[in-house]
């Protein structure tokens, strides 16, 4: 299920975050949307340097430049796409394509990501079919039927934070 942002010239219902590996011109590698993303927000973080504050208050220093931090809620997840994720999310970097509310297009940069939590929920025995259980006899000539589980984890949140300030067009 994709994410809807309504904008002022439209609606945009693609996923706001993309992973690719590499990029030339407007041709992703790899390119893999990353789904599931309950809440959307982009801090626009201001970094200084040499910042000072005289006696009166005033204050000194270099504005280096916006580094667009992407906070994401990811929803609950099944077992399955939470190993996707973390095979995402335990690299180092990740070049990312995503959506800037800004100027309402697409922007892409390399970003390292903050620590997370995965909290297990339930497991849910689902049987739908015969291909469903698990069928064992026991040495007494008994036979156990056992639900395969699906296992169910609470949602969480992932922070992309910048290499490099801004976000180039894509």
């Amino acid at each position: 299920m994709n994410y809807v942002v309504q904008t002022p010239t439209g609606k945009i219902t693609d996923p706001l975050i993309y992973k690719f590996d590499s990029r030339v011109g407007s041709t992703y590698t790899e390119l893999v949307a990353i789904s599931g993303i309950k809440e959307y927000k982009v801090t626009r973080n201001k970094l200084w340097k040499e910042a000072k504050r005289n006696m009166s208050g005033t204050l000194n220093a270099v504005f280096i430049g916006i580094f667009p931090k992407l906070e994401v809620k990811i929803k609950v997840t099944t077992a399955t796409y939470l190993k996707t994720l973390i095979g995402l999310f335990d690299t180092p970097y990740l070049n990312l394509k995503w959506f800037d509310p800004l100027t309402e297009s697409y922007k892409h940069g390399t970003f390292y990501m903050n620590d997370y939590s995965n909290e297990l929920i339930s497991k849910i025995g689902l049987i739908t079919s015969h291909t469903d259980v698990v069928v064992s006899p026991d040495p007494d000539g008994t036979t156990n039927v056992t639900p395969v589980y699906e296992q169910f984890y609470k949602e969480f949140d992932i922070h992309f934070i910048p290499v490099v300030k801004g976000g180039n067009d894509v």
